[in-house]
């Protein structure tokens, strides 16, 4: 049976379903790969046969893919200290303020206080401790929008004050890259309060926009 098939049959073939047909060889090492003969059948998962050569094609995307997202990843713990990061702060810092025991669940800079957090009703934190956890929130976000590269910036603080999914669903994510113009509406458009047009929250969003868009993390340049 083997004979009768062409050498690009033996050597691109996938096969599914078919256990009775062919010869099959469970993979649990490089070794047993390597030990295989051209045109044998690779038995992998989900009941799918692959031939040795598209298996070292599938390999060689699966690392690429990888090295790639790697490539991407951020390093928050290396953001302190970052020119761009450190605007974003300071940004965030001059519209929130330093929120008081009537603003609860928000604490510090507009932190949501969240089930497990060392907070309680009536707690206010100190400018030191507020930092700290805006710090922390900031990293967060910015680490949630990681594949958008030097885009993650603008996004994370985007999503500190209207949060991620709202993000995730606005139209801005569409516009990214795309029209910067509309780009720009789009963002300045999450201005409102209460379904009111805020003047307050505009100049925050086009500070953050204007200040904020197009600049690298340190993280991103140097990849």
């Amino acid at each position: 049976m083997h004979s009768q098939r062409t050498d690009a049959a033996k050597n691109f073939e996938i096969r599914i379903n078919h256990f009775q047909e062919h010869r099959y060889h469970n993979i649990n090492s490089p070794a047993a790969i390597n030990n295989l003969q051209p045109g044998s059948i690779l038995l992998i998962n989900c009941n799918v046969v692959i031939t040795r050569k598209l298996y070292g094609i599938l390999l060689s995307v699966l690392i690429a893919v990888a090295v790639v997202t790697a490539a991407l990843s951020v390093n928050v713990d290396k953001l302190d200290g970052d020119p761009a990061f450190e605007k974003a702060v300071a940004i965030i810092k001059k519209y929130e303020s330093l929120h008081t025991a009537r603003n609860w669940p928000y604490v510090g800079y507009g932190h949501r206080v969240l089930k497990g957090d060392p907070y309680k009703k009536g707690d206010v934190l100190n400018e030191a401790d507020a930092e700290a956890q805006l710090r922390k929130d900031l990293k967060k976000f910015i680490k949630m929008f990681d594949s958008y590269g030097n885009n993650a910036l603008i996004l994370g603080v985007l999503s500190y004050n209207i949060g991620p999914t709202n993000v995730k669903k606005s139209s801005v994510i569409k516009l990214l890259e795309k029209d910067r113009d509309k780009l720009r509406a789009a963002y300045l458009s999450h201005c409102r309060y209460q379904g009111k047009k805020h003047q307050q929250i505009l100049r925050r969003r086009t500070e953050e926009f204007d200040t904020l868009f197009g600049l690298l993390l340190n993280e991103y340049k140097q990849q």
